[in-house]
């Protein structure tokens, strides 16, 4: 991932929810990532512009290194209709195929009281493996183009995450 001067990191979230599934059977890996921060006034322009340039990478990392890299590109068809729609308060993604690392759903909210966001993907695509996941747990979710990158952010230590099997659950 390319870094330029203008990174901005965003406010880390207070309210999220990490769910990381790494079958075996490639066909029922799954993610999902919900965050959510409470705030005075939020304006949809800090998600840059998916429609046309900015791309999203959700990016998971523990105590070893990156663990997930999911990477969904500006614009795009997804089927008969674009991957990204506009809409009053953000974007949203939506891609049943889950084409691009398997990510079939985004949704970039920024309402008067809150910014949330949320990642959804499954399926082979995901290139994931839950088992072996050391705590702490990073994730990012980055917005990047010409102008730079944002990054949206939660970290998790060992007593907010929850293993079973290939199941990894993460919240706060």
């Amino acid at each position: 991932m390319r870094r330029t001067a203008n990174r901005s990191l965003l406010p880390v979230g207070t309210k999220s929810r990490l769910r990381l599934v790494g079958a075996a059977d490639p066909s029922r890996r799954r993610v999902r990532w919900q965050w959510a921060r409470q705030h005075v006034a939020s304006d949809p322009r800090q998600f840059r512009d998916p429609l046309t340039e900015s791309s999203y990478d959700l990016c998971v990392y523990d105590a070893a290194g990156l663990v997930l890299r999911a990477a969904v590109p500006a614009g795009g068809q997804c089927g008969p209709r674009a991957c990204w729609q506009q809409k009053a308060a953000g974007f949203a993604y939506r891609d049943r195929a889950g084409g691009s690392s398997g990510i079939q759903r985004i949704s970039l909210a920024a309402k008067q009281s809150a910014t949330a966001e949320s990642v959804e993907g499954k399926g082979s695509n995901v290139d994931l493996l839950a088992s072996g996941v050391m705590a702490p747990l990073r994730i990012q979710l980055q917005a990047h183009d010409a102008q730079g990158l944002s990054c949206w952010e939660e970290s998790y230590d060992g007593s907010e995450i929850e293993m079973a099997g290939a199941r990894l659950t993460a919240h706060h």
